[in-house]
């Protein structure tokens, strides 16, 4: 479940309006992809930080959304991610 906690820490860092906390008191049952993806799912949608739109079909709904002019990220996007993936082979 290490990677779980380093998925856990880059979210964090990335998502400003993310509580880790839930996250760690509810892990996966696995570390098996599936899983991870349910789990992540399940907890980002509990905390309205992510949302469900199927798009086969498009009516001219367009979904809520929240303003990103309140939220500040602990460092730049681009040295995040920079960081992040130079341990990727």
């Amino acid at each position: 479940m290490e990677t779980i906690e380093e998925l856990i820490s880059v979210l964090e860092l990335a998502v400003p309006e993310l509580d880790a906390q839930a996250l760690r008191e509810n892990l996966p049952e696995s570390d098996a992809q599936e899983d991870v993806l349910n789990w992540l799912y399940e907890s980002l949608s509990a905390q309205g930080l992510m949302d469900y739109v199927e798009w086969t079909e498009y009516f001219g709904d367009i979904p809520d959304l929240k303003s990103l002019e309140h939220i500040s990220l602990p460092e730049s996007p681009s040295a995040l991610i920079l960081s992040q993936i130079e341990n990727i082979d």
